[in-house]
């Protein structure tokens, strides 16, 4: 596919979700912005407005209602991180299987990812903490691909700072770290200085959100909201640590009977996993969507 086609396409794909620009806010992100609003004032989340979400997601809604107090904000920013992952796909692609797999890929998502094919036209699912999850784990994986040729060692940093900031929207991407690290075996880069790079750089974002809290003396209230409280409330919602299990053992194929992005990408690792016997630098990709 020539770039003119390519890029016709993919302005074709973010044109269409235009329309969501006049849509309100979802129950999660007016949540969001009111924490980000609260920030602008000078407060603190946890202390002054609760949410259980870990604090990017609300500094990052204090970011965009700084810039722009609309309500159209929360759709913008969710179509120009849509362009951004686009992007990074393309280049990742590029740097992995040539120019026609890095269009591939970032068609196909800006496509299977355009939020209003889910109920109420996605209003409930734009700008969530996933959206910007998804722009720093690719941002991090690219850079980990592009390490395997020239300077390794800024580029294994600055995957870790993106990695880090991603857990700093959720806990539980921390996992990417792992799969990083399995990618950067699978293309034999992983080295004692590639683990201190990724460490280095992975502590920057948690640790100056920490600092910023426990300036303020508030870890306690940080800590409370969105470790004490998601644990029960995880221990209310599975039945136990079998249940745990079955529900990560059953998730993907039941999140893939829904949704066309989880399929095609589960297909794929398939593949990967199969092809992976010749060839490890394959098990990279499916490292990165087994930590998804």
């Amino acid at each position: 596919m020539n770039n003119r086609l390519f890029l016709a396409l993919a302005c074709v794909l973010l044109i269409v979700r235009l329309p969501s620009l006049v849509q309100p806010m979802g129950a999660d992100q007016g949540l969001y912005a009111y924490v980000g609003d609260r920030i602008l004032a000078g407060e603190l989340p946890y202390r002054h407005a609760w949410d259980q979400k870990p604090p990017a997601i609300h500094y990052t809604y204090a970011a965009l209602r700084a810039a722009w107090p609309s309500e159209a904000v929360i759709p913008l920013a969710d179509l120009a991180t849509a362009a951004l992952v686009a992007a990074l796909l393309h280049a990742l692609g590029g740097a992995l299987a040539g120019q026609g797999a890095g269009q591939a890929a970032a068609l196909l998502f800006l496509f299977l990812s355009d939020p209003s094919f889910w109920r109420l036209g996605g209003v409930a699912v734009r700008a969530q903490c996933e959206t910007f999850i998804a722009a720093l784990i690719t941002g991090a994986f690219l850079l980990l691909a592009l390490s395997r040729t020239g300077p390794a060692g800024w580029k294994h940093l600055l995957a870790g700072v993106l990695l880090g900031a991603a857990f700093a929207f959720k806990y539980n991407t921390v996992v990417y770290l792992a799969a990083a690290l399995v990618a950067l075996w699978a293309w034999g880069k992983l080295t004692r200085g590639s683990v201190v790079a990724l460490g280095a750089g992975f502590a920057v974002a948690p640790g100056a959100l920490l600092g910023l809290f426990a300036v303020r003396g508030a870890l306690r209230d940080l800590y409370a909201a969105t470790i004490t409280y998601n644990v029960q409330y995880s221990g209310e919602t599975y039945g136990g640590f079998l249940h745990a299990l079955t529900y990560l053992g059953t998730f993907p194929v039941r999140h893939a009977r829904v949704d066309s992005l989880w399929l095609l990408g589960g297909a794929g690792c398939a593949v990967l996993l199969v092809a992976s016997f010749w060839k490890r630098e394959r098990l990279a990709g499916p490292a990165w969507v087994a930590a998804a």
